[in-house]
């Protein structure tokens, strides 16, 4: 593990760097499941040193998924429907085109 220390301290601090400023909850998804068949792999191929480092990994993008769930959630809990009274409900001029063209009703 020694040998690796630079190396995994390196990309901990990229991928915290990345972390921090995004709100994507998709991408952060995509990245742990990476991150997981990575682990699957490395397990496959008796690769233990990795464990470590995979769960590290798995446990920066877990915590920011959280944060930003959570923020999502709150955001939703504080919209006033009232608000949102003169919004157009009709369906969305790009379906109703779309739909046309296919002939899907």
């Amino acid at each position: 593990m020694e040998i690796f220390d630079k190396t995994f301290k390196l990309i901990q601090k990229n991928v915290e760097t990345y972390i921090s400023d995004s709100y994507d909850p998709i991408a952060l998804l995509l990245c742990m499941h990476l991150i997981y068949r990575y682990q699957v792999i490395a397990n496959k191929r008796n690769v233990p040193i990795l464990n470590k480092f995979h769960a590290m990994l798995i446990q920066l993008f877990e915590s920011r998924f959280e944060i930003i769930m959570k923020a999502n959630i709150d955001s939703v809990q504080r919209v006033e429907p009232h608000k949102f009274s003169s919004i157009e409900l009709n369906p969305h001029f790009v379906r109703e085109i779309f739909s046309k063209k296919i002939n899907f009703k």
